[in-house]
Parts: structure tokens; sequence; C-alpha cells
């Protein structure tokens, strides 16, 4: 979950050590565009998404989670998974004949730092930074290979019939080294002497991320982005019309960032600049880190560049489609307005009936209650009403 985070909002991490704003704000390579879901969320909701990336173990309810996900690519849309996740799951076909192969310590390699990973798109090469271990993805029919180390594909891309599809990564441990990074020093800090240790603490990161997952995992996020920002900013969009959108932009590095906007659903015919209150701003006590007020190394708001911890609003119209295409917005979700009313009937012994059903993430989706024996009441709890 974490490294799938760092991918997302690079250098977050720092906003849970250090004492200032380091990685409270973070940039958004591709947009303020992601949610995080639990293993059970319902598949109505799980629908709504375009790609859904598993970035844990899927140990509960498997079977059921399995079934969710078949339908989710069945229904069009983007999974990727890794071989540890894969290795959680059912023999279930979850679509383009991406069926469950249990890779976890079957035909994996550790591969030491220098090794090169081959990606399908024009042969680009990444080289490893560090040693990991990936699984071989021999035998996937006719999936296209997304990476591989010589001839032995390590990602594969299964396509369904229906627009859906499942990128599977063979990198084990969900792509993350053993290797661990040196110590490391509060970015923010311009001053590193007479600090207490509070505010000069130094830590050890967590280990690597494997490139070549990293670069695929990139790969797919900027393909779900409305709009190009560059790696160094936060933005977030909003729309207004159906070529009309409100694009919020913030610069949250203590330097100066170059500022291009381009579109990736369709011509930008017009980007205009809204007024916003600069009543706070840099030169406001608190209102940067320390050491920074009244900076010339924050820089300046142009036409190609933003300011460090500058924020500003544009309104982006955009050409009618040529093909006469345009994005659409979802309908809100409305609740189920049936209720189940099955109840789900647990053995004698069961134990405790609490645990039992948190065991069930999904419960409430398919059950109204459960029928225990008699003699049961014991498993009850003041967490269960019986």
């Amino acid at each position: 979950m974490h490294h799938v985070l760092d991918t997302l909002l690079p250098g977050y991490v720092n906003g849970a050590i250090f004492r200032n704003e380091s990685g409270t704000f973070s940039p958004t390579p591709f947009g303020d565009t992601t949610d995080i879901l639990l293993s059970d969320v319902h598949e109505k909701v799980l629908a709504t998404y375009d790609t859904v990336v598993i970035a844990g173990k899927l140990e509960e309810e498997p079977r059921e989670t399995a079934r969710k996900l078949a339908s989710f690519v069945q229904g069009g849309g983007r999974l990727v998974i890794t071989a540890d996740s894969l290795s959680t799951l059912p023999g279930v076909d979850l679509g383009g004949g991406a069926g469950v192969v249990r890779l976890a310590g079957r035909n994996c390699t550790e591969y030491p730092a220098g090794t090169s990973v081959t990606f399908s798109d024009g042969d680009m090469e990444e080289k490893e930074t560090h040693t990991f271990v990936a699984c071989s993805l021999l035998g996937s029919g006719s999936a296209v290979i997304l990476a591989r180390i010589g001839s032995t594909p390590i990602a594969v891309e299964h396509s369904a019939s229906n627009g859906g599809s499942v990128i599977v990564l063979g990198a084990a441990d969900f792509g993350v080294s053993s290797d661990l990074r040196p110590e490391q020093r509060n970015p923010c800090l311009r001053n590193q002497t007479g600090l207490s240790p509070e505010d000069n603490i130094a830590y050890r990161a967590r280990r690597p991320l494997s490139r070549h997952v990293q670069r695929l995992l990139r790969e797919t996020c900027r393909s779900t982005s409305m709009f190009e920002l560059g790696e160094s900013l936060a933005w977030l969009v909003e729309g207004v019309a159906p070529t009309e959108w409100i694009l919020g932009v913030s610069n949250p590095e203590l330097r100066e960032e170059p500022l291009n906007i381009s579109s990736k659903i369709g011509a930008i015919k017009s980007l205009e600049e809204l007024s916003l209150d600069f009543s706070v701003n840099a030169s406001v006590p608190g209102y940067v880190a320390a050491g920074y007020e009244n900076s010339s190394v924050l820089g300046r708001s142009t036409n190609s560049t933003i300011a460090g911890v500058d924020m500003r609003i544009f309104r982006v119209t955009l050409a009618p489609a040529a093909t006469g295409t345009t994005t659409r917005c979802l309908a809100p979700l409305r609740a189920d307005t049936e209720a189940p009313v099955r109840f789900l009937r647990f053995p004698h012994g069961l134990g405790d009936l609490h645990q039992a059903i948190l065991k069930r993430p999904s419960f409430k989706n398919h059950f109204r209650g459960v029928v225990v024996d008699s003699g049961a009441e014991k498993s009850c709890g003041p967490r269960v009403q019986c």
C-alpha cells in the first residue's frame, strides 16, 4: 500500500516523520483522482472506477473478492495485480484468460542490482538499483508482454473481449526490494546545524520499490489522468460544463517550478486564470517553513512558472471534440432500495461471533443477520446483539 501511495503522492511519508509540513503537501503527478477502497467495497462502487490497483494481499473472503474483481474486469475495467495478490485468490478467471496461477515461491528468482528490465514500448530499458525478486510469467498464453528480463516475461497484460484487462506483475513481495535506503535528513530545513534532535531527525526510509514496477504503476496512473502538469505540482479538477473545467494548481515545493498545462481529453481553446485572495501569503509568519520568509528562493509566479507554496486556479475551456466524443460524468450512486433479506447460518462452536463477522467484510452486502444455535448466546458480546 505504501509504495502505491508514494507513487501517487511522492514524498507523502515525510508528513508523518517531521514536525514541520514537509510531506504534508505532496505533488500529485496524476491529479487528485485516487480513492482508497477496502476489500469489502460493493461491486457497484467498484464498477464506477476505470482502474483498480491491488496494493496488498487479499486474505479475507478471497472467493468473494475474486468474484467482484472478475465482474469489474468483465465490465470493462482495468485491474493491476501482483503475483503475491494472485496467490491468495481461488482459481477463477479474472478476465481475458488471466486465470489465477499460484506464483509466489515458484519459478521466482532474486536478481541483483544492475539488472536491466526491457519494456515493450520501444524496447526501453530500466536498470534496477537494488536487488529484487521476480516470478516468471511464462505460459501466459496470448497475453501481451509488458516487461521482461532477457527472454523471461515478468509483467503481462491479459485483454478481455469487452475492453477490460488484467495487468499481472510477477514481482514478488509486491516489487519491494529487501535493501534498505540510507538515512536521510529533513529536506525542508536550509540550515542543518544548531537544531534540536526532533527538528533534524534522521530516518531510514522504507525499502525501495523496484524501478520497473514503479514505472508500470506510473504509466498506468498517467493513462487515466485528464491533464498533464509535470511531476512536481499538485492539481485537482472539477467539470462545470462539457468542455469547461476548473483546474486548481499548487506548488508544494519550496522553490519555483515550471508551469505548463496540457490536456489529454481535448485541445485547449482558452486558459483563464481566476483571481484569488492573497491576504495570506508567503510574507505572513508561519505560511512557509522557517528560514524561507521573504526568501527569493521561492521564486515568482508567471505564465510559465509557479512560485514555491503558491496556489492558482484556472478556467480551462476545451475545443469541441472532432469525433463528437466527450468526457462523461457518472451519476451519484444510490443506496439499494431493497435491503438484504437472507440470514447467514453459523455452525455450533463458532466462538466469538463478532470476530466471525469481521472475517466476512462483505457480510452486510448480502445478509440481514445471522442464525445461531440456541446455546450460542455466549458467542454474543457488547458489539453483537443476539
